[in-house]
């Protein structure tokens, strides 16, 4: 693999537009998905360049965690940091450990490729998603399929757990996002959060409310509890395929095919920031955990972390 190459840029702020903080650059092919380490201090990524990456948010400097054998689709980190997992067009999830790099497993038996994993908060379980249009809960322990749930028509791209474990957001192709209960693996609601898109999810930290985005280009927030819609934030023109609370549960973030990041107040809609320098589709955002950087990575092969104001 090529070396990384980080680019600073000095922190330009005119009105609300801002320029990127730090340009990371080494994946060679499209980066899928970004995430935090809890203390902050790495940054890890995917991508369809078959590997999966941490980066040190200061220096800029990365390792290669791992590969597979085809496009890494998904990453999730769980809440204590201690365990990474990943999703390949390869039809595997493998598990490792972020501190180490070593492979802890690989989930097999996958009869088409997953497209999004997410931990449940006490990182007793995995769930799993893609082309099948099923969502799949795994013993992470155990290492082995424990539950399928069904319900969506077309590919599942999109998972989130609320933060007391009790919730599992799906988001998928056919249009809906659908609120599944864990404990009695039953979706309770099903929200029409777009027409037509992928439906990326996000629930804000508190758990009252979660967030989906797509065709057309809109941000839509929804009451947990009863599936009411809270919130509409238009965004333009063009489709939307990331999302993100800040940690605060203040801001949302989104960004897709324009290539540039937004900032909105959660609660008002009000514009709070705009982050150009992308020259193609924005796939992920995530905030660092003190909400003070946002990071994306997109289809130029880059990743940016913007500071947030």
């Amino acid at each position: 693999m090529k070396p990384a190459l980080v680019f600073v840029i000095c922190g330009l702020l005119v009105g609300n537009r801002c320029n990127a903080q730090t340009v990371l650059t080494g994946h060679e092919h499209y980066v899928s998905t970004v995430v935090f380490s809890p203390d902050g201090g790495t940054l890890f990524s995917s991508s369809w360049d078959e590997t999966v990456r941490a980066w040190d948010v200061t220096t800029g400097k990365n390792r290669t965690i791992g590969e597979h054998d085809g496009w890494v689709h998904a990453l999730a980190m769980s809440r204590d940091g201690k365990m990474l997992a990943s999703c390949s067009f390869d039809r595997t999830i493998k598990l490792w450990d972020p501190a180490s790099g070593d492979e802890l497993a690989k989930l097999t038996g996958i009869r088409l490729p997953e497209h999004a994993v997410a931990f449940s908060p006490d990182g007793k379980t995995l769930a799993s998603a893609g082309l099948d249009k099923a969502v799949r809960l795994w013993n992470v322990s155990a290492r082995k399929e424990a539950f399928t749930l069904t319900g969506h028509t077309d590919m599942v791209s999109s998972l989130a757990f609320s933060p007391d474990g009790k919730t599992l957001v799906s988001g998928s192709k056919d249009g809906t996002v659908l609120l599944w209960d864990v404990a009695t693996k039953k979706a309770r609601s099903t929200l029409p959060a777009q027409k037509l898109g992928a439906n990326p999810v996000a629930i804000s930290p508190d758990g009252r409310l979660v967030a989906s985005t797509g065709i057309p280009a809109s941000v839509s927030i929804w009451e947990t509890a009863t599936g009411r819609q809270a919130n509409g934030i238009k965004a333009g023109p063009f489709p939307l395929f990331a999302v993100a609370f800040s940690p605060d549960g203040k801001a949302i973030a989104a960004a897709g095919h324009e290539g540039v990041v937004r900032l909105w107040n959660a609660q008002s809609g009000q514009p709070l920031q705009t982050f150009n320098g992308h020259t193609a589709i924005v796939s992920t955002l995530a905030f660092s955990p003190d909400g003070k950087t946002l990071a994306s990575g997109c289809y130029d092969k880059t990743i940016r972390l913007w500071k947030v104001e």
